[in-house]
């Protein structure tokens, strides 16, 4: 059964962005995520790979990525963090 987890980071992401965030697509987005774990795209920004691993992915929503890790191996999704896409460099 495939594990699902929130880190600290992703959580005051939210909660700093919640105002910006539509959060019934952000609930959306994440149920898409965890049934289908591997959509994202792992192309990242190098700074990206630094701050979350070079296993993370990452999925738009809105001016916003949702950045996650997905290990195929233990089927175990943690999120990451959300980020403005402009912060992105």
């Amino acid at each position: 059964m495939r594990s699902i987890k929130y880190s600290d980071g992703f959580i005051a992401d939210v909660a700093a962005f919640e105002e910006q965030l539509d959060l019934d697509l952000l609930d959306r987005v994440l149920e898409g995520i965890e049934t289908f774990p591997s959509h994202g795209s792992p192309c990242i920004r190098f700074s990206l790979s630094n701050r979350f691993g070079s296993n993370a992915r990452k999925v738009p929503i809105g001016v916003f990525l949702i950045i996650y890790t997905y290990d195929d191996e233990s089927d175990e999704v943690i999120f990451a963090g959300i980020i403005p896409q402009r912060a992105v460099v």
